[in-house]
C-alpha cells in the first residue's frame, strides 16, 4: 500500500468551538474525526501547527458563514492551503437529514479529498476594511433613523419645566423615547419617582429653544401686524375701484383685457332673493362685483 504524505482537513466552524476531521490521501484513505477545539485564534494556530508537523502537505477547508474569513487568514499566514466552501454548493445525499458538527466535518474532509467542493472568493485586507466601513455606516444610519423615529424631538435628553403654574416648575427631567398618546404637542418625561408623565412642550424650555433658533435663522424677517394690513387693504380696494371706473369709461376694449364688470346703468331682472343682477359690458348678465363666465373675455 502506498504511503501518502498529504491529508485533507475539514473544519466545521462555530462561534465557540470548531470540529476538525482528517482524511488521508488516496482513494481508500481513512477519514477520522479529531475532536472539537476552542475557536480562538491561538488554539487554531496550535492545532494547525500540530497537524502540519506530521504531514508534508496539508489542505484545509471550512464552510462560509457568520464567522467570516478570520480562520482563512490564520491558516494561510502559516503557509498552508485553505479554501472557503460555498454552503449551497456542497453535494448532499437526498436522505441525509442528520446534521451534526462531527458529520459535517467528516463530510467536508471527504469531499475536499474528492475535489467536489466549490470555493468562494475571499476578499483581501483592503476589501475587508471597505466592507467593515460600509457595514459601520449602514449600522449608524439605521441607529439614527430608529432613534429619530422613537424620539422625534431631535434626540433631546433633558428639558426644564419653565411654566410657573406647573407643579414641577424648575425641575430638569429626562426625556423618554417614544411618542406621547396625548399628541405631538407633548413630551414624555420621567419623574423623579420613576413614573412617566406627558408634559406640554410649551411648558418646557424646549419650546423656547426652538423659537429662539427659528428667530436666529431669519433675523431680518419683518414682523407685520394687523394694524399695518388694514391701510394696505384699503389702498388695494381703492385701486380696484379706480380700475373699474377706467374699464367703464373706456368701453369694451379694456373690458376684453380685464375682468368683466357691470355698469351701474344696466341692470338685469331681479333675482329670487330680491337683489337685482347687473348686465356686464360683455353683454352677459352677472352678479355685482363678480367675474362673468362669458367666453368673449379672456379673463371671464
Amino acid at each position: 500500500m502506498v504511503d501518502y504524505s498529504e491529508v485533507f482537513v475539514g473544519i466545521d466552524v462555530a462561534k465557540a468551538r470548531n470540529a476538525i476531521a482528517i482524511a488521508d490521501g488516496g482513494r481508500g484513505g481513512e477519514v477520522r474525526f479529531l475532536g472539537e477545539v476552542d475557536a480562538s485564534e491561538e488554539n487554531m494556530r496550535r492545532v494547525v501547527k500540530r497537524i502540519a508537523a506530521k504531514y508534508s502537505r496539508v489542505y484545509f477547508c471550512y464552510e462560509a458563514g457568520p464567522t467570516g474569513y478570520g480562520l482563512h487568514c490564520v491558516i494561510t499566514s502559516l503557509g498552508h492551503s485553505c479554501i472557503v466552501v460555498a454552503p449551497s454548493l456542497i453535494p448532499r445525499r437526498p436522505g441525509d437529514q442528520v446534521k451534526t458538527n462531527r458529520r459535517d466535518a467528516v463530510a467536508l474532509a471527504r469531499l475536499l479529498r474528492a475535489g467536489e467542493l466549490t470555493a468562494v472568493w475571499v476578499p483581501d485586507e483592503g476589501h475587508e476594511a471597505m466592507r467593515d466601513l460600509v457595514r459601520a455606516r449602514a449600522a449608524a444610519v439605521d441607529t439614527r433613523n430608529m432613534a429619530e423615529y422613537t424620539n422625534p424631538r431631535r434626540l433631546v435628553s433633558h428639558v426644564t419645566i419653565t411654566d410657573p403654574h406647573h407643579f414641577l416648575f424648575g425641575s430638569r427631567l429626562p426625556v423618554l423615547p417614544g411618542r406621547s398618546g396625548r399628541g405631538p404637542a407633548y413630551l414624555v418625561l420621567e419623574l423623579p419617582d420613576g413614573r412617566r408623565r406627558s408634559v406640554r412642550i410649551a411648558s418646557t424650555d424646549f419650546a423656547q429653544a426652538t423659537s429662539t433658533t427659528q428667530f436666529k435663522a431669519t433675523p431680518n424677517l419683518p414682523r407685520i401686524s394687523a394694524r399695518m394690513l388694514i391701510p394696505l387693504m384699503q389702498h388695494l380696494s381703492a385701486s380696484l375701484d379706480l380700475l373699474d371706473e377706467e374699464v367703464i369709461r373706456d368701453g369694451p376694449s379694456i373690458a376684453s383685457r380685464s375682468r368683466c364688470v357691470s355698469t351701474p346703468a344696466e341692470f338685469g331682472p331681479a333675482s329670487p332673493t330680491g337683489r337685482r343682477a347687473k348686465r356686464g359690458v360683455c353683454g352677459r348678465t352677472c352678479r355685482p362685483r363678480r367675474k362673468c363666465r362669458s367666453l368673449k373675455s379672456s379673463l371671464c
